[in-house]
C-alpha cells in the first residue's frame, strides 16, 4: 500500500471512527510518540492520532531505538484519562498487547503470542511492540499508545534472527489500512470496558498467549536480574515467577534471556 492510502485511511478514520477527534497522518516524523503531545486539545473528549509512514527516532522500551523504515505500521493514539489514575492504567498495555494480537489473528491469520509485559511474538520472533507512557497537558492526563507492526518494511539483517514481518512470514506484500482499523476499533472497545472492569476479564486471554509459561526465564529489574519458571500472570497484569527462593511477583521488567 502506498503513502496516499495511508493518507486516505487517516482521512476517512474520523468519519468510521468518530471517537478519535484529531487523526494526522505524517510522510515522516522523528517520533510519533513525540508528535501527539503537540495535537493534544485543551478540551479533552475524543482520541488523538498520529501515524506515520517513517519515523527518524522512533522508540521502544528503555529509550532503545525502533527501526521503522517506510512499509510499516507506525502510530500513537492518545487517549484521555477521565476516571483511571497513572498507576491503575499501566496494565492496558498488556490488554494492547492482546487487542494487536487478535487483529493479527483476524486480518493476517497469525497465531501470536504475548511477550510480558507487550511484545508481540510469531514463532519465537518479534512481529510488533507497544510503548505506553502519560503525559499531562492543559492539566488534563492522558495516556499515549505506541504501536509499531513490522508489515512490509525491511528488516536489518543483524536483527533477522530476533525480529520478523507479516510480509516476510505470509511471503507477500500485506495491505496495511484494514489491519490499522482493526486494532483502533479494537483499542477503544478494550478501553471503554477497561475503565469498568479493570484487567481482571482479560488475564485469561492474555495468559492464553503468554510465551515461555513453564520456562524458565532471565528477568531484568532494573540493575538486578531474576531467574525462575514463568509461572503465569495474576489479576493486575504482574508476572508470577517460581524462582529458588520461592512465588515472587514482577510487577515491572523484561524478560532478556532463557536458562536451561
Amino acid at each position: 500500500m502506498g503513502i496516499s492510502e495511508l493518507h486516505q485511511v487517516t482521512n476517512r478514520l474520523q468519519v468510521d471512527l468518530p471517537w478519535i477527534t484529531v487523526a494526522k497522518f505524517f510522510d515522516k516524523v522523528d517520533s510519533t510518540q513525540s508528535r501527539v503531545t503537540q495535537f493534544l486539545p485543551k478540551e479533552a473528549e475524543g482520541a488523538v492520532l498520529i501515524l506515520a509512514e517513517t519515523q527518524t527516532r522512533g522508540v521502544g522500551r528503555e529509550e532503545r531505538p525502533w527501526y521503522s523504515p517506510s512499509g510499516g505500521l507506525w502510530f500513537t493514539l492518545a487517549l484521555p484519562l477521565k476516571t483511571l489514575t497513572l498507576a491503575q492504567v499501566a496494565p492496558f498495555s498488556m490488554v494492547t498487547a492482546l487487542q494487536v494480537a487478535e487483529a493479527l489473528k483476524e486480518v493476517n491469520a497469525l497465531d501470536c503470542e504475548v511477550k510480558w509485559p507487550n511484545d508481540i511474538m510469531v514463532n519465537g520472533k518479534k512481529v510488533a511492540g507497544i510503548l505506553l507512557a502519560t503525559v499531562t497537558k492543559f492539566r488534563k492526563p492522558w495516556v499515549l499508545i505506541g504501536i509499531g507492526i513490522n508489515v512490509n518494511n525491511e528488516i536489518p539483517a543483524e536483527i533477522k534472527s530476533v525480529a520478523t514481518s507479516i510480509a516476510l512470514i505470509r511471503k507477500q506484500s500485506q495491505g496495511r489500512s484494514r489491519l490499522l482499523e482493526a486494532v483502533l476499533a479494537r483499542l477503544n472497545a478494550a478501553w471503554v470496558d477497561f475503565g469498568r472492569t479493570g484487567f481482571g476479564p482479560y488475564q485469561k486471554a492474555i495468559e492464553g498467549r503468554l510465551q515461555n509459561v513453564g520456562k524458565k526465564v532471565q528477568i531484568k529489574v532494573g540493575s538486578k536480574t531474576l531467574e525462575g519458571k514463568l509461572k503465569s500472570i495474576d489479576a493486575q497484569g504482574n508476572l508470577i515467577l517460581d524462582s529458588a527462593a520461592g512465588p515472587k511477583t514482577v510487577q515491572a521488567g523484561e524478560i532478556v534471556g532463557q536458562t536451561a
